[in-house]
C-alpha cells in the first residue's frame, strides 16, 4: 500500500514537472516572439527617425538657397540697422 502511494505521488510529480516544463517552453516562445517584434519595430522606428533627421548635404539646393537668404538678411539688416534675429524670425514664419 505504501509503495503504491509513493509511486502515485512520484507519477503526479512527474506529470506536474512535464506540465510545468511545457508551460515554461510556451512562455519562452512567446517572450522570444515579443522580443523579435520589439526589435523589428524599434529598428523600423530608428530607420524612420534617421531618415527624418538626417542632415541635408551642403550641395542640396534648399541648403544653398537658405544660406543665400540668410546672407541677404544679414546684409539687409546691416544696411538698415534692423536686428538680424527679427528678420530671420519673420522669414521662418512666412
Amino acid at each position: 500500500m505504501r509503495e503504491e502511494i509513493r509511486n502515485k505521488n512520484l507519477e503526479d510529480i512527474n506529470v506536474l514537472r512535464i506540465t510545468l516544463e511545457g508551460k515554461i517552453e510556451e512562455l519562452e516562445r512567446r517572450f522570444e516572439n515579443a522580443h523579435m517584434n520589439y526589435l523589428q519595430n524599434t529598428d523600423k522606428r530608428t530607420q524612420d527617425f534617421k531618415c527624418v533627421v538626417r542632415p541635408l548635404p551642403p550641395s542640396c539646393s534648399f541648403v544653398r538657397s537658405f544660406r543665400a537668404c540668410i546672407r541677404w538678411v544679414v546684409r539687409f539688416s546691416r544696411s538698415c540697422g534692423v536686428c538680424v534675429c527679427v528678420c530671420v524670425l519673420s522669414l521662418i514664419h512666412i
